[in-house]
């Protein structure tokens, strides 16, 4: 019977998520509408190794289809080159702006510090952030990130879809980057915008500097995305941008032990987040993982069977339904075959990785 209850109760919290929560996503509509004055704007990189990125990203965002802007590429302790190609390509650029870091303040987090330099050297009040192994998927990205900015909003979160590769590993990190960008703008749409990612993100300089930048979280590794969110972020003041020509592209990793080591520093600063955010990510996280206990459970004891297929079903035929129009909005692409597979492989990922969060010391950025 406990199975049984577990079950019922589980299913009712995901099928409230997905139907009440998530559907939002399908139900919003962008004011595609251009303002009618540009803004400068800076665009930020703090960059550690990442001279192959570079050399791919650099040359894209100077085709931006943008009136005024800059390029500040922090480059962050580089041994790799990284001073080289940026003293002799960029250093009598226009537009490329180039700041080199050769020491961290002891317990500073050295992305942040290396964001934080960037702003302090940006002319612009429009800033745009992305990562060195990301590329724009359009010459419109800086416009399409920079508009609602100009037209009053303070933070725009936008989506950033890991480039498709063959094979089932591939397969998984767009999933879960998937779902997580479903949770965070699904909840941004709602009124409580809790994260971003650094990787496609904007916000006003005044909007930084009023919330004292990262100040009280500068020692914590990560968080210079979602934890300046819950900071500043209102649901009055954010705009989300789902049009698939304000994304930035991003490089997966190519084994899975990489992969682990990066979703363990994303899921580290969790524990800094809002009680309020804390408890909806972690019932809508305990309710996925108790819906599959309790079904299998279920399928184990033999008891309850009919209820338990029934349930089973509607819950992936849900997922499947909504999920579908909301890779399509968002222009990715799932099988509806691999939905449930991917989402049974998510949670249990999520379970390993989050433990190894929890018991694991500190990690760093770099």
């Amino acid at each position: 019977m406990a199975e049984l209850i577990l079950f019922i109760l589980s299913l009712h919290i995901q099928l409230v998520f997905h139907l009440v929560v998530f559907s939002g996503i399908l139900r919003h509509k962008e004011n595609q509408g251009k303002p009618a004055y540009r803004s400068g704007a800076s665009i930020i990189i703090a960059a550690h190794n990442e001279l192959f990125n570079l050399r791919n990203l650099l040359p894209q965002l100077l085709q931006q289809e943008y009136t005024e802007y800059e390029i500040i590429v922090v480059n962050d302790r580089s041994d790799d080159g990284t001073y080289e190609y940026l003293s002799s390509a960029f250093v009598f650029h226009p537009i490329v702006k180039t700041i080199h870091i050769t020491d961290v303040p002891t317990g500073l987090d050295p992305k942040k510090h290396a964001l934080t330099k960037g702003i302090e050297a940006a002319e612009n009040e429009i800033l745009l952030f992305t990562d060195a192994d990301c590329i724009p998927a359009t010459t419109q990205w800086i416009s399409e990130m920079a508009a609602p900015l100009q037209s009053g909003k303070k933070i725009v979160l936008g989506y950033s879809p890991y480039a498709r590769k063959k094979g089932l590993l591939n397969q998984l990190i767009r999933f879960e980057t998937f779902y997580t960008a479903v949770q965070y703008l699904s909840l941004a749409i709602a009124g409580n915008p809790y994260m971003g990612v650094g990787r496609n993100i904007a916000y006003t300089r005044s909007t930084f500097c009023r919330h004292k930048g990262f100040n009280g979280i500068e020692t914590v590794t990560g968080g210079d995305d979602d934890l300046f969110i819950q900071r500043a972020a209102t649901k009055h003041n954010v705009a989300i941008r789902l049009n698939p020509a304000a994304q930035t592209i991003s490089l997966p990793k190519n084994t899975l032990s990489e992969w682990i080591i990066q979703k363990k520093r994303h899921l580290s600063a969790g524990k800094y987040y809002k009680t309020r955010n804390r408890f909806l990510l972690g019932l809508l996280t305990i309710s996925h993982v108790l819906f599959y206990i309790s079904f299998l459970a279920i399928l184990i004891r033999g008891n309850w069977l009919i209820i338990g297929f029934i349930g089973y079903t509607l819950r992936t035929s849900v997922l499947i339904f909504n999920f579908t129009l909301i890779s399509r909005k968002v222009s990715e692409k799932f099988s509806v075959i691999s939905l449930p597979l991917l989402d049974f492989l998510y949670i249990i990922n999520y379970m390993v990785v989050g433990f190894k969060a929890v018991v694991a010391g500190k990690s760093r950025w770099k």
